[in-house]
C-alpha cells in the first residue's frame, strides 16, 4: 500500500472514530480504504478535534497532510493558511510562520496574504502589516480592494493615526457606500478626534442610506455616539435619534 493510501486510511478511519465518540453514526463515506482523501476530509478532522478539545491531534493531522509529499502545492498552501490561523492564539509565532511558508507556496490560497495582516495587527507587527498591504494590490482578486481599505483602516486605528484615517475612512465610504464597516469605521474615526459635526454627518447618512436593515450593532454604536455628542445640537440630534429608532425599534428596550 503506497504513502497515500495510508495516509488516506489513517485519516478516514480517525475521522471515523471521532465522530462515533460525537454520537454521529453516519461514517460510511469516511470508511472506504480505497479512496483517496480530500481537503475536505482533512479540514473536517481537525474541526472535529477542535470540537473535541484536542488541539494537538488537530495540528498533528494538518502538518501529516502538509508534509506529505503527494499533497499538491495548492491544498498545502491552503492547509498552512488554515494551520495559521488555528495556531493564532496558542502560537501566534509559529502562526505567523506557516502564514509565510503558505504565501510562498504557490499556486498560493488567496486568504495568505489578508491572513498575514490580521495576524501583524493581533501581534502588533507594523512590519508584517504593511509588507502584507503591499503585497493585496498584486491580486487580481476584486474582493482583495474592499478588504485592503478595512484592514489600512484598522491597522491606522492601532497605530493611533487618527488624522491619515480620518481621510482614509471618508475615501472608504465614497467608493464602498454600500458596506456597513464603511460607515462604521468612519465614524469611529471622527469620534476618535472629537469632531461632533463630522460624527452626525457620518449618523445621518448612515439613517438615510440604502440598507435594508441597519444592524443591531451598528445601531448601539450610533446610538451611543449621538449620545456623547454635545448638547448643542439638540434638535438635530432628536431628529436623528428618531430616525434611528425607526430602523432599530429595540434599542428602545
Amino acid at each position: 500500500m503506497n504513502q497515500q493510501s495510508e495516509l488516506s486510511k489513517m485519516i478516514r478511519n480517525d475521522y471515523a472514530r471521532v465522530k462515533c465518540q460525537s454520537g454521529d453514526v453516519q461514517l460510511d463515506a469516511f470508511i472506504l480504504q480505497d479512496s483517496k482523501i480530500t481537503l475536505l476530509d482533512v479540514l473536517w478532522l481537525a474541526i472535529a478535534y477542535e470540537k473535541m478539545n484536542k488541539q494537538t491531534d488537530a495540528i498533528e493531522i494538518l502538518k501529516r497532510v502538509i508534509d506529505d509529499s503527494t499533497t499538491s502545492n495548492k491544498d498545502r498552501s491552503i492547509l498552512l493558511t488554515f494551520l495559521g490561523l488555528y495556531q493564532r492564539k496558542m502560537d501566534p509565532q509559529t502562526a505567523v510562520k506557516n502564514l509565510f511558508k503558505s504565501y510562498s507556496t504557490k499556486p498560493v490560497c488567496s486568504s495568505a496574504v489578508t491572513a498575514l495582516c490580521a495576524m501583524g495587527m493581533i501581534i502588533s507587527d507594523n512590519r508584517i502589516t504593511s509588507a502584507a498591504l503591499k503585497e493585496m494590490p498584486k491580486s487580481t482578486d476584486s474582493n482583495y480592494t474592499m478588504d485592503i481599505h478595512l484592514l489600512t483602516c484598522l491597522s491606522m486605528f492601532l497605530t493611533n493615526k487618527t488624522r491619515e484615517v480620518y481621510s482614509y475612512t471618508m475615501n472608504a465610504v465614497h467608493n464602498y457606500p454600500w458596506l456597513t464597516w464603511t460607515w462604521v469605521l468612519a465614524l469611529i474615526a471622527r469620534i476618535q478626534i472629537g469632531n461632533s459635526l463630522g460624527v452626525l454627518q457620518m449618523i445621518e447618512g448612515i439613517c438615510h442610506s440604502n440598507f435594508s436593515t441597519i444592524d443591531e450593532k451598528m445601531a448601539i454604536l450610533v446610538a451611543k455616539a449621538l449620545h456623547h455628542i454635545s448638547p448643542k445640537r439638540n434638535e438635530h440630534i432628536l431628529h436623528l435619534f428618531q430616525m434611528l429608532i425607526m430602523h432599530r425599534p429595540g434599542i428602545l428596550f
